[in-house]
């Protein structure tokens, strides 16, 4: 059984055309064949004008010139891409004579091409005088003229029959190409919709799956976090737990105003007597409020920054001083005054008595 004539090549084509690539491929094939027949058929005409008008027209000249441009590009379209898909070879050239933009240009190039080169060999056959005969000539050269001019016109005329052939199997291909560009487009445009739509379903599945948080569970993780964060920390309001305690009952806290210079002694002076009119003796505490020293001015900066950088951590910290706690001074009792010095002093007993009296 014979073997059918097939040529696979690695080109996306409608599913309802699974030969367009083939049948592309074989119209390259004919163009090729009939660009040859082309430069067959033309070259005697321009050998016989030469010969006989000492040049050619320009409708020869100018499908000469076409079927020399092109008669390459329809062998490497099919050649390159053919030994790319076989062999593995010319990787470069075959990928590039496979791209649907690559076959589009050229076949509309040559398309068009080939069709003002159907025009010039038509405008060249039907013009009478290329085919009627000179007397002159036929006189001077007599039937080698006649039948020489005669194969002249019939060549011209085949010529732009090949021409517009060639032009045809361009626009045929130019059509498998466009077909071929618009099912790659529409593949495109199908696997980047897929791959949307598979995006998509991923996403819902993904939230779907995803367990929101109750509120119930939002308070637990609030309350809970900072509990595990701070479990190894010592609590800093425990220190301070007191004072912030006494803040509540008193509406304002502020340092004292600054006291005179005549009282730095003692902060309270409100019920303080002159030492010689006082009776009371000096309370134990009173010496803790005794004036300091006065030092000069420049000396006190430094020593207040050494006291600061010596100190303790806790020294670091300002007293609070409440407005309506009393000071001990103005918490006083009256008491009677002690008997003056002036008077006698008590007699004591003669310790015998205490002894006489015990002896029974």
């Amino acid at each position: 059984m014979a073997r059918s004539l097939t040529l696979e090549l690695p080109v996306s084509v409608p599913e309802n055309m699974p030969h367009l690539a083939t049948v592309k491929l074989w119209l390259h094939l004919l163009q090729a064949i009939c660009t040859i027949l082309t430069v067959a058929v033309v070259a005697p005409i321009m050998a016989i004008e030469i010969r006989y008008y000492g040049g050619s027209q320009a409708g020869p000249n100018f499908t000469a010139f076409v079927s020399a441009f092109t008669i390459a590009i329809p062998l490497c379209m099919v050649y390159f891409p053919w030994i790319y898909a076989r062999k593995n070879k010319f990787k470069k050239l075959g990928k590039f004579f496979l791209k649907p933009r690559t076959n589009l240009i050229f076949d509309s190039f040559d398309a068009c091409l080939w069709c003002a080169a159907g025009i010039a060999m038509t405008v060249h056959a039907n013009n009478p005088t290329h085919c009627n005969f000179d007397s002159d000539l036929q006189n001077t050269f007599g039937d080698s003229y006649v039948s020489a001019w005669t194969n002249q016109c019939n060549c011209a005329k085949a010529a732009a029959g090949f021409a517009w052939a060639t032009c045809i199997l361009w626009v045929a291909t130019l059509i498998c190409s466009l077909i071929i560009l618009w099912n790659e487009k529409q593949l495109v445009r199908q696997n980047l919709k897929e791959h949307e739509d598979n995006k998509q379903t991923s996403l819902e599945m993904t939230e779907e799956y995803t367990v929101p948080a109750t509120p119930m569970q939002d308070e637990e993780m609030a309350s809970t976090q900072p509990q595990i964060y701070n479990q190894g920390q010592p609590s800093e309001n425990t220190t301070h737990a007191p004072m912030l305690q006494d803040t509540r009952y008193h509406e304002y806290v502020q340092s004292p105003p600054p006291m005179p210079a005549a009282s730095q002694g003692v902060h309270y002076q409100e019920h303080a007597q002159p030492p010689s009119q006082n009776p009371i003796p000096t309370p134990a505490y009173a010496h803790y409020h005794q004036p300091q020293q006065q030092q000069p001015q420049h000396q006190q900066p430094q020593q207040q920054q050494q006291q600061h950088y010596h100190a303790s951590p806790n020294q670091h910290v300002q007293p609070m001083v409440y407005q309506n706690v009393q000071s001990p001074d103005s918490m006083r009792y009256e008491v009677s005054p002690e008997p003056a010095l002036s008077f006698a002093p008590m007699v004591m007993p003669d310790p015998s008595h205490y002894t006489r009296q015990g002896n029974f």
